[in-house]
């Protein structure tokens, strides 16, 4: 049973964007000011479209995971490092993405949750 469920949890939460009914890169904010043209940024951008906007909503407010605006994320989390582990591991309702995202595409996607989802 618990397999199960976490395999439906996986499928909500990790889909790809063509699971989501679309894209929704084109729904997640653009980085601003000097960040707008951080590759790094720009990748977490990407990656939190196709695995995280799911569950944190296309701007980081929420839904099925918590929000990471009015920087939320930053209090849950103070160091990038806690989050980056809680990425790789997983927990609760949260998907471990180990094995499934690269340490790049998991320190990517923490900057732009951190620096840009944060702040709206």
């Amino acid at each position: 049973m618990a397999v199960v469920l976490a395999a439906g949890i996986f499928a909500a939460c990790g889909g790809s964007s063509s699971d989501m009914g679309g894209s929704s890169s084109s729904k997640s904010p653009m980085p601003k000011g000097a960040i707008a043209d951080d590759k790094e940024v720009l990748l977490g951008r990407t990656v939190y479209s196709s695995n995280c906007a799911a569950c944190h909503g296309a701007s980081g407010g929420g839904g099925g995971g918590p929000s990471f605006n009015d920087g939320k994320v930053l209090q849950s989390y103070p160091t990038a490092a806690g989050q980056e582990a809680l990425i790789r591991q997983g927990r609760g309702g949260m998907p471990a993405y180990e094995g499934d995202l690269t340490d790049a595409q998991i320190s990517a996607v923490v900057r732009y949750e951190r620096e840009v989802l944060a702040k709206l």
